[in-house]
Formats: C-alpha cells, structure tokens, sequence
C-alpha cells in the first residue's frame, strides 16, 4: 500500500474536498482488512475476532487473499463540486475559499458555503493566559545567610483573554484564586513573609487585569531566640558575667621568717559568663543559658615549709586543692588562712651543728635505672622545703628525682640519733630513677648529688640551695653480649622477615644498630639495613644488669630477589659508630645459619581436569610440597607447548585436598594444596597443545619468576584446542509488534567454545552500525539434530530485542558476532544475515471486526489497525471516521488502542500490532440523518495521522486503510455480501 502524507480529505463536516483528492484517499491502498487497493475496491474477507479459536491460520490466509487482489479495480464515489449548497456537518465545519481551501469554522453547526462568503467576519481573539504564584521556604542562618528548606509551592491559575476587532479586553471565568498554603513548623525558628511573623500564606483573589502574571513569595524561618554572648556589647554584665576571688593569708609562727613566696596574700579569681537569649517575636521573654568559665581559675597551691606543719581551720594539710566549679551559683567569695607550728621531728634540733652531712647506704643500675638509697642532712635545708636527687655522668644530667619527703620509705629516725640537725627525720630518699642512657658510655662514673631548694622545680635559687655530693659511685662496664631471633621467614611480596633481639653494654658506645644477611653457603654478603631499636621489656626483666636491653629488639625485612632458598642464610646484629655503612667501631653478634626450607621437599601433583569452556580454560588438580610454607605464593602458568610461549598465568588461593592428604602423609601441606580455576577469557590457536605448570613463589609478581621458586609441570593432562571450523546460522524472524525490533535465530559455530561473548550487530542500508546488543545463547536441539559435527550447535539460539533503536522503515543487515573480548574486536567470528530484515512503510492491515447499532444511535465498533507509516510520525492519533456513500461524513471519533496479541503473532512486521485493537463508540455529527429506506454503502476510514483533529495537512502526516464492507440494506446494518 501507498501512504499519502500530503491529502487534504474529510474536513469534519463538510463532504468532499475534490474529486482528485478524495480519490487519492481512496485508492491509498490496502494490506490485509482493506478495501481500497491500488486499482480496485473489493470486499476483503472477514477477519476472525481475538477469541477465534485459531487466529493465526484464519488471518493468515485472509491476509495473503487479500494481498492478491493488488490487480483488481473499482470505481470511486465522485465528490461533490465546490459551489454547491449543501449542509455538511464536521468536528470543525470548515469553509472553503474560491481556491479550494480549507477555512476554520465553528464547531458542530452546519454552514452553508458559497463562493464570495469568506475573509469578511471580524472575529474575536480569545487565549488562555496563567497566573503563578511560586512560595519559596528559606532558611536564614546567624550569618544572615538564607538557603533553600523544603520544596518550593508552585500555584496556577488558567483565565481566558477575549480580545475583540476594537482591542478591547475582557476576562472570563468565575471568582478564582490562589488557595492558601500551610507553614510546616520548625523547631526553634518563626516563619516570616516581608519582615512579618506568619503560620501561613494567605489565599489571594486574583485580579487578571491588574495582577502580574508571576509572583513569588519568600517564606523565612528565621532563629526564634537572638544570642547574646557575654562578650557582646550588647550584654547585660549584671546578668551575664560573674567574677569570685579566693584569697590565701599565711601567718607564720613566732620566731621563724617564711620563704619569700610566702610572705604576702596569693590572690585567685576565676569568670564565669553565660549566653542570654531574647525571644525575637516577645523581646520580654529573656532565658539564660549555662554559667561556663570564661577566664582565670583557683589552682592547686603547695602549702608545706620545710620543718613546719601548715594548718587550715586548725587541721594539718599539704595543699588547698583547686575551685570545684561545678554550681557557679552557689560559688563565693573565699578567705583562707593558713597558720604553722614547727614540726614535731624538728623539737629540739641543734641549729649550732654546722655542715652538710649524707651517706648513700646502696647504689646500682638495673635495666636502665639507677637505684639509689640513703640520706642528706642539714641545718642550711631550713626555708628550703623541696628535696631534689640528681644523676650525673660525664658532667652532664643524666637522671633527676623528687623526693617526697612526707613519704614513709623515707622517714630515718636514725638520723636524729647520731645528727640532731633541721629535718634529719625526714632526710632519707630510697628511689629508683630513670637514666637517659644517650648521655652515657662504657666506662662512665655515674655520680649522685642530693638539693634542698625553695624552687619547686628543684632548679637553683641564689642563697636559697644547699647541695651535697655524695661520695660513692658506680662505674658502667661491659656486659656479655647476648642474642636471639625470634622468626625468620618469607614475607609478604618476594621478601624474608627477620626478628629477634640482641643486648650488649657496649651498644652505649654504638648507637646505629645494623643488621647484615649473609648467604653461608657462598660467604658472601647478600644486603645489610639499618633498623630502629624496638621496645623488649622482656629481654630488660631477663638480663637486668645490661643496659639498654629494654631497646633491644629489631625488626628487618630484605628482597629475595636472587637468593638460593636451598642455600644456608645467616643473620649479624652489629651495633656501630657509622651511621652511613655500619662500619667504623662496632659489636656484632652473629645468629646461627640456617636454612628457610626445614623438613619435607617432596613436590607431587596431579591434574584431574583440563578444558576449555565457554571461552576459559577450566583446570582442576592439585600440586603439594611443604616448599609452600616458604615459597607461599600460588601460580598456574598455561603454555603454548607448540609455540613454546607462555598464553596466561593466574595468582590462586589453594583447596582443601583431603584425599591428597590421605595419600602423602608425609607432606604437611598435602590437605590444602587443591585448586579449581577457571582462567579469563582467553585466545587459543586452533591444532596448538597446551601446557599447564604449577609454581609456588616468594613473589607475588608476574608469574612468580623473580622471586625464590619451586615449579612442577603437570604431564599427565595436555589440552589440544581443535575446533570444528563450519561457521553456519539462520534468522527464523524478526518482530517489530511491540514498537521494538526483536530477532529470533541461531548461529553455531564451534569457535564460539573460544570466543564466548555473543553479540548481535545491526547495520542499516549504508552498512552504517547503528546498535548492538549482548545475547545469552539460548538451547537449539533442532540445530544440533541438523549440524552434529558441531559440538556447541546445541546452544546456538538467540532471541534479543534492540531496545535502544530508533526503528525506521528501510533493509536492515543483522550479524551475529563471537568475541572472546566484548571490549576487543581484534578476535571474533561473525556471521552475516544481510538485508534479512525489511521494514515497508507502505504496509500496513486493518480489520473491523463488529459493528453495531446502539439504542441511543451511536455506533459500536470493533476491530484493529496497525501501519508502518506512524513509525515516521512524531506524534500518531488514530482514527475512525464514517463515511455514507455519497461521500458525506457521518462522524469520526478518536480510538484508544489496545492489545491484540493475535493480531501481532500474524503481523510481526508491521510496527506496534501488539497495540491495535480498538472499541469505539461512534456518534453521528450533529443534524446527521441515515436514511435506512435508501440501500447504500458505508465507508469506513481507519486513519493514522499527526493531526490532533484528525485532519492531516501538508506538514501533519497521514495514512489511510478503507473498509467497505457494511451497507445500509433495507433498514438494517449489514455486511456486504
């Protein structure tokens, strides 16, 4: 059939347009359910309904009779001429000018149209114009800052604008308005629209001749409280801010003069502020909020005297602790007093003895620690209330110690005895200090000073430090030096992990710790580091007498790379003076050699199975040797024994192997030494045998070949890839009923075991791609039956749909593509289907299935109509539009087109026959009259177009399929015969 897009036909009321115009239309053409072919017009046989009991045989051969009749002719009804005066009745009642063409009418009435009658009424312009009115929900920071909260509210409403010849405007439609739109609540803001405090947006009527067309209304959530900082200038001080002072007085006892810190009143004052917050829709309402500190405090404060007891409220104490801030509230102003009587050990001392006296009863270094004990006794320590312990060597501190001197170790009552001197009870010290070993050497003295000083951090103050030197000393010596190494083993990528511990005195006079890696067997040096000490309180508790100890431990990690593992390895921890190449003064210790593989070096394997399958190669096997407790790193390497080329290797995570373990008990890694891999996609050669090697490696890299190895090559299984090279396919049908182009077939080929990516290509008429898709083979026993040479014949089916495509009419190529790579083309077999799929756009079908009269004198009717032609149609309405014999229009209606999967299984080729059907209630254009006395017949037009109206113009596309089978026969409807 031939669409005709460019006819002017059928004008809703009027009759016809032109004799050459309505036999256009009526000669457009038929597939199957028409009645107006190229050159005849003939009754095509009736089409089953959907409930046919075998729809696809009926419209089958209804549709191939009708597809012959192309030869056959019939004469057209002849129109009637322009300048007659006739009523005609339309959906739009157009007038014609004296050219023939079409003019808008009104709506549904009758016209009497001569010549000379148009262009001479002045008519009014009526449009629809919308008045907006958008509510946008903000939300303003205390920066000031509005962002967006919420979904905007967007109103409309429709007036309708008349403008008459004069421009004159007037405005139709009832009262109307923007409705009122709620304000959600927001915790702790108000809503506000120009400054207001609002709940809502209130409705507004419009006014359209004064109103503008778009307004905006900006809703703010603003902070419901204003913040006051107690910093503001805006703060209430009274309110906001608040300042207590605690005041500190010391009296000191008759006779005796206090240290000079002491002699006047400490004064400590601590503020605290708090936020005020105004409610910003009631000013009035103000809260506070939490008292916090906001400057000063009331610190600790060290109340003792050497000698004296410090007093508060009559109760012995050694400090007034520090303010509880905790109820700002409650806090207040404070006065202490602090009072001293002399200490009870001090009664009685002679402050006559003159000199500075001490006596270390012990001195000794353990684990970094120098412990120390004894006593130092003075008069010159009165007003001196802090007792220091200082650790020298080499004229430098090396140790410093606070000695508490209220602390019971420390009491000597035996001092008094023999030395009635200022504080001798409280004189003694038994501590165990820290020594900065940085600072010291073998052969260092370490010496000991004892300081009575005023300054609480023991440092010395002019006339207010007395210090004595105590005579005994310790000299620090060599120790044995002493070792161990705690792992020694492959790590990680290609690398050897080392650990352990090495102690010595003498590493105080070397302070870069090397370690160095010797291949034993060879003697030759393989790589040396330099290592950080690690921290071994262990090694310190078991060898406490040699120092650094706790700093012992070491860690080191070297390459494998060109290290024999069958080889002896030795590991030397060298503590040295050269911080560049660990030469110069040193100390080693050299660990015992050994060797990283201990026990078992069976290697055994097997191969169960080797395939190739959907494009990988599948193996199945196992490979055991204890060498993989060193060498930990699993590689299956595939060769090319022919090529002798390596094809592909692949880095794997070994099995439980229960049954191997069974079988060599003497293998402790036999239970896990399984592997079942599947490779990647990969490139075999067609008639080459392949390979398979198994290698445990120190490297994780490529195929382990840098690293220290151990490889075993599998010669129990070879896999030889010989392909049946017939290369065969065939497109069964294809389907565009759904508005999508589906494809049916299959393509077997045997090289699709390799390259098992299947892809289906679309070119069109210029063999220009233009989409593909990615299939999964589906099973084809009918194709196995036929081709049993080839091995995957069996699932060779596709069935896809080219979602993507934008269909049009025209011969479409289809390949079907094997690819191992779906990214890579470089390797693939295609098979071509060319030209197989060709949309007509001059096919189209149509069929009515039922029409009858209804009580109300509308028409139900029923059938299908489905056109290539509305692929090119950018928009498409369909429609129905009734016909007497003299050419007069009876009515037209609108169709909503359903499913009819009958119709789609018979004509797959016709673009959206799955959507045809329709069941349409017709009525008759106003004042229309049938005559049933009169035999006529009736002409029924199935028309797809652009054309919102129905009626198509030289730029709204159409096309047409005529049914003629119904008559007005003696009064009643009914089928030609």
């Amino acid at each position: 059939m031939e669409t005709k897009k460019h006819y002017k036909m059928y004008k809703s009321g009027k009759l016809w347009v032109s004799a050459a115009v309505a036999t256009l239309a009526l000669t457009a053409g038929m597939a199957y359910g028409s009645s107006a072919n190229a050159d005849t017009m003939q009754t095509s046989p009736q089409p089953p309904t959907q409930s046919a009991a075998n729809p696809t045989t009926t419209i089958a051969d209804k549709a191939a009779q009708a597809n012959s009749q192309n030869k056959q002719g019939q004469a057209a009804p002849q129109p009637t001429t322009n300048n007659q005066n006739n009523n005609e009745v339309s959906g739009q009642n157009n007038k014609q000018d004296n050219q023939g063409k079409l003019l808008p009418g009104k709506q549904g009435t009758p016209t009497n149209v001569n010549k000379g009658e148009q262009g001479n009424e002045e008519q009014s312009k009526s449009e629809t114009v919308t008045f907006t009115r958008t509510v946008n929900f903000l939300t303003r920071g205390a920066d000031g800052k509005d962002t967006p909260n919420g979904a905007d509210v967007v109103q409309n409403v429709d007036f309708t604008k008349i403008t008459d010849s004069k421009g004159n405007v007037t405005w139709q439609g009832n009262t109307k308005q923007f409705t009122e739109v709620g304000i959600s609540p927001k915790d702790g803001y108000y809503a506000q629209i120009d400054g207001k405090f609002v709940d809502k947006v209130p409705a507004l009527v419009i006014d359209p001749s004064k109103d503008k067309l778009t307004t905006t209304i900006k809703v703010i959530y603003v902070l419901a409280k204003q913040t006051i900082k107690p910093t503001d200038d805006k703060a209430d001080k009274t309110q906001q801010v608040k300042t207590v002072t605690r005041t500190i007085d010391f009296t000191a006892p008759k006779g005796a003069k206090l240290p000079d810190n002491f002699q006047r009143p400490i004064k400590q004052t601590v503020t605290f502020g708090r936020d005020m917050y105004i409610d910003v829709k009631n000013p009035k309402n103000v809260t506070y909020g939490p008292w916090n500190v906001t400057d000063g405090g009331w610190d600790k404060v060290n109340i003792q005297i050497n000698g004296y007891d410090a007093l508060v409220n009559n109760k012995a104490t050694q400090y007034i602790d520090k303010g509880d801030f905790s109820n700002p509230e409650k806090l207040q102003d404070e006065k202490v007093d602090v009072t001293y009587q002399l200490a009870a050990g001090n009664k009685g001392v002679d402050l006559n003895i003159k000199g500075n006296h001490g006596w270390l009863d012990s001195i000794s270094i353990e684990n970094n620690k120098l412990n120390v004990a004894g006593w130092n006794a003075t008069n010159d320590s009165q007003g001196k209330p802090y007792h220091y312990i200082f650790v020298w060597a080499n004229g430098q501190v090396i140790g410093k110690y606070q000695v508490d001197i209220d602390a019971a170790k420390n009491n000597r009552p035996d001092v008094p005895k023999v030395l009635n001197v200022w504080n001798a009870a409280k004189s003694g010290f038994n501590e165990s200090i820290t020594l900065d070993m940085s600072k010291v050497k073998v052969g260092d003295t370490i010496t000991v000073m004892s300081r009575w000083t005023s300054d609480p951090a023991g440092n010395t103050v002019e006339n207010q430090t007395v210090d004595f030197v105590f005579p005994k000393s310790v000299k620090i010596t060599p120790s044995t030096n002493q070792g161990w190494l705690d792992n020694f083993g492959t790590y990680g990528n290609n690398q050897l992990k080392v650990g352990g511990w090495n102690a010595t005195n003498l590493s105080l006079n070397c302070p870069y710790h090397w370690l160095i890696l010797l291949d034993a067997t060879t003697g030759k040096e393989i790589a040396r580091q330099k290592v950080t000490s690690q921290d071994r309180p262990d090694v310190a508790k078991a060898y406490s007498g040699v120092l650094n100890a706790d700093k012992s431990g070491f860690e080191g990690i070297f390459s494998l790379n060109g290290i024999d593992i069958n080889h002896n390895l030795q590991l030397v921890s060298r503590y040295s003076t050269d911080m560049v190449n660990g030469e110069g003064q040193r100390v080693d210790y050299w660990f015992p050699a050994q060797k990283l593989m201990k026990g078992n070096t069976e290697i055994k394997g097997s191969l169960d199975t080797f395939e190739l399958k959907n494009g990988c190669v599948h193996v199945v096997g196992w490979n055991a040797t204890d060498w993989s407790t060193v060498t930990q790193n699993h590689f299956l390497i595939l060769l090319d024994s022919t090529s002798n080329k390596q094809v592909a290797t692949k880095l794997i995570s070994n099995i439980s192997r229960p049954d191997v373990a069974k079988a060599y008990p003497s293998i402790k890694t036999a239970g896990n030494s399984g592997f079942d891999i599947t490779s990647d996609p990969i490139v075999l050669i067609p008639g080459h045998t392949y390979t398979l090697v198994s290698r445990y490696s120190t490297s994780n890299q490529g195929n382990g070949d840098t690293g220290a190895k151990v490889t075993y090559w599998f010669i129990n299984r070879h896999l030889t890839f010989n392909p049946n090279r017939t290369n065969v396919g065939h497109l069964d049908r294809f389907d565009i009923s759904n508005g999508k182009l589906q494809v049916k077939g299959w393509h077997a080929t045997d090289m699709s075991e390799l390259e098992s990516n299947h892809w289906l290509i679309l070119l069109d008429s210029n063999n220009r791609e233009v989409d593909r898709v990615q299939v999964i083979n589906a099973p084809r026993p009918d194709v196995a039956a036929v081709f049993k040479e080839i091995q995957t014949a069996g699932n060779s089916g596709f069935n896809a749909s080219f979602d993507k495509l934008e269909l049009k009419p025209g011969t479409y190529t289809l390949i079907s593509r094997y690819a191992i790579d779906p990214n890579d083309a470089s390797q693939y077999t295609d098979y071509w289907f060319k030209n197989a799929i060709t949309i007509d756009p001059k096919q189209h079908a149509s069929y009515v299935d039922t029409f009858k009269e209804n009580k109300d004198g509308s028409y139900q009717i029923t059938g299908w109509m489905a056109s290539n032609a509305t692929m090119t149609m950018k928009v498409v309405h369909p429609f129905l539009i009734l016909v007497n014999g003299k050419g007069q229009e009876l009515g037209r209606t609108e169709l909503a087109l359903t499913p009819r999967s009958d119709v789609a299984n018979i004509f797959s080729t016709i673009y959206n026959s799955a959507t045809s059907g329709f069941d349409a209630n017709l009525k008759l254009n106003k004042d229309v009259k049938i005559d049933k006395k009169t035999n006529e017949g009736l002409l029924l037009y199935l028309r797809f177009t652009e054309a919102k109206d129905g009626n198509p113009t030289a730029k709204l596309l159409a096309d047409d399929q005529v049914n003629t089978g119904f008559m007005i026969k003696d009064g009643q409807f009914v089928k030609k015969a």
